[in-house]
């Protein structure tokens, strides 16, 4: 195939154990998806010309993964697109139209990987790592995030109108239990009234819409918002309400204002301190995770990096997203465990270059040749 610049994929596996293996999985379209598996888990030995055994690895079922490569077979362009069919187009003398629009259907912008769990196997999750920029770290209802190794982040609800949650019958309790990020001070403040259990329920609803109040709730109605729920280790679930608000300002009334913004903003990747200084208008739609105590989002284990990573919602796309890192002066920086995507069985999911599947001990990454 004319298009087709990757020839093979290369599978390593490795353990705790430093037991590595690294095999050839060649690209064709005779076989456009494997098995991937330990066939030693069961004393069996399979023969399969699309299986790849990997022999040392008890963490493995039988079958365990499938992965697809027909997108890599895709041609990327129109050029490659007619340089791979146009043959069969002129020999049966196929309208110009009609081709263009077979092209629109047949081309895609990336080629990538698809892999999914076909293991079956209950209480060991596959797990995929958050990069910087991935697929898989569009925040989606029902997924589940591991922070560092056992903390975890479940998406309660996403791209909601936080105006939903505001006229709910359920919202004071809502309150009660959740912490509320990203509002202004208005609503910041009686949210916080609600959380500590310093308000009643009428008093809540009264301050909610009030005249003093409206500014900041008719401002914030339409604003998407999204609902977690947090585990840190092994400790009881504790939820979070994140509003986006690109309108927010930065009150900065002292040096030491400043510099608690700079440390903030460094971890957030969002503005230079000098940056700060000509435009305070901050864009509160990100959310910092971490140990440290400035994070939105604390955590206590140890496992959890300092600046872990960061909730972003992107505007354009109208998504909420999870990044793993940082941005320091000079690079990116990593958390130091790293945050995972549990998969869901039988779910296909893209994986874009650098990405790591995880079971248990077992790392495995994939590269193409």
């Amino acid at each position: 195939m004319n298009h087709q610049k990757t020839s093979s994929i290369i599978i390593r596996a490795y353990n705790q154990a430093e037991k590595q293996i690294q095999k050839s999985l060649p690209i064709s379209k005779d076989v456009q998806t494997y098995k991937i598996g330990c066939s030693q888990s069961i004393g069996d030995q399979i023969v399969l010309h699309n299986y790849f055994d990997l022999p040392f690895v008890d963490s493995l079922s039988k079958f365990h993964f499938e992965l697809d490569i027909s997108l890599l077979l895709l041609p990327q362009s129109k050029q490659e697109f007619l340089d791979e069919y146009n043959e069969v187009f002129q020999s049966l003398n196929i309208d110009k139209q009609i081709i263009d629009k077979i092209g629109q259907f047949t081309i895609i912008s990336k080629q990538r990987l698809q892999i999914k769990d076909i293991s079956g196997r209950i209480g060991y999750p596959s797990l995929i790592n958050i990069t910087q920029q991935c697929e898989n770290q569009v925040l989606i209802k029902k997924n589940v995030y591991i922070i560092g190794l056992s903390s975890s982040i479940q998406v309660e609800q996403n791209n909601q109108v936080f105006g939903d949650f505001l006229v709910s019958q359920e919202f004071y309790e809502k309150t009660k239990k959740a912490i509320v990020l990203g509002v202004s001070s208005g609503l910041d403040k009686l949210f916080k009234q609600s959380f500590e259990g310093n308000i009643s329920k009428n008093d809540f609803y009264q301050t909610l819409n009030s005249e003093e109040l409206k500014q900041e709730f008719d401002e914030f109605y339409s604003k998407d918002c999204l609902y977690i729920k947090v585990r840190d280790d092994n400790i009881k679930f504790q939820s979070y309400l994140l509003v986006e608000n690109s309108k927010n300002k930065i009150n900065i009334q002292s040096t030491q204002d400043l510099r608690d913004i700079q440390q903030y903003e460094k971890c957030r990747n969002s503005f230079s301190v000098d940056k700060l200084k000509k435009e305070v208008g901050n864009s509160r739609d990100k959310f910092t995770i971490g140990r440290n105590q400035s994070s939105d989002i604390i955590f206590k284990s140890t496992a959890v990096s300092n600046y872990h990573g960061m909730i972003q919602y992107n505007k354009n796309r109208r998504k909420w997203m999870i990044i793993d890192g940082y941005q320091t002066d000079s690079e990116w920086k990593s958390s130091r465990y790293g945050t995972w995507l549990e998969m869901k069985p039988q779910q296909k999911y893209y994986l874009d270059k650098g990405q790591i599947i995880k079971v248990q001990n077992l790392q495995i990454t994939f590269q193409q040749e």
